[in-house]
């Protein structure tokens, strides 16, 4: 009888991004802490791809962004089931956040 491979799932938690905004984010198999870029826009009013403007973008919020592919993230499932997640690492959602200025986008 063979056994089936363990599958390694990221767990839900809650971040939170200021006193006014928290989101659903995941706490990977490794400890790290992540957020779902689709969410993350979301919440600041941007349109759901605006993580690849900053990618492309020359401004030092951009630039902390750069080498990262999202090409390369590999999907992870998540505990209690739905769909594979393709997370950003919190670095890149505060850079996110500050090419956004989002100090305008919650007043």
């Amino acid at each position: 009888m063979k056994l089936k491979p363990t599958v390694v799932k990221a767990r839900r938690t809650l971040i939170a991004l200021s006193q006014e905004i928290q989101l659903e984010g995941y706490m990977m198999p490794d400890g790290r802490y992540t957020l779902n870029p689709t969410s993350l826009a979301k919440a600041i009013k941007k349109p759901r791809n605006s993580l690849l403007e900053v990618l492309r973008g020359k401004s030092p919020e951009a630039q902390a962004c750069k080498g990262f592919e999202m090409l390369e993230i590999e999907g992870v499932s998540v505990e209690g089931g739905g769909n594979r997640i393709k997370p950003i690492p919190l670095y890149m959602a505060a850079a996110f956040l500050r090419y956004w200025d989002f100090s305008e986008t919650t007043q």
